[in-house]
């Protein structure tokens, strides 16, 4: 049995490519129903909004995750040298390790500076 094939890379794939197109679906449903739209209220909605900001890390989650396999994928059929392939993928993860860690960062910190304003 193959530790990177089979069925369970593409379903992995696909999911999280539904998850992401439903919450996409719903802030596109939430823009279109607001009465404005500002960088003020988007600020306060994911300040004040405990689900609001735990839908967002779900998305980039999802996000990530069907990145790494997209990217895994292509580097195991096109890069042939074990060694660079090793460097590849190391490269990859911690790039969208960085980038995950970056969006936890920034979402808890627009969510902490509303926390002191009485939300949750």
């Amino acid at each position: 049995m193959r530790l990177f094939g089979g069925l369970r890379p593409w379903v992995c794939q696909r999911l999280s490519a539904v998850l992401m197109l439903l919450m996409l679906g719903f802030a596109i449903g939430a823009i279109l129903t607001a009465d404005a739209v500002s960088l003020d209220i988007w600020r306060e909605w994911f300040s004040t909004r405990t689900v609001v900001v735990l839908a967002a890390l779900v998305f980039f989650l999802a996000l990530h995750w069907h990145a790494w396999i997209g990217l895994r994928d292509i580097v195991l059929d096109y890069v042939q040298p074990p060694v660079l392939r090793v460097l590849v993928l190391a490269g990859g993860v911690v790039g969208l390790l960085s980038l995950m860690m970056w969006v936890v960062v920034a979402l808890f910190a627009v969510h902490g500076a509303g926390l002191g304003a009485g939300g949750l």
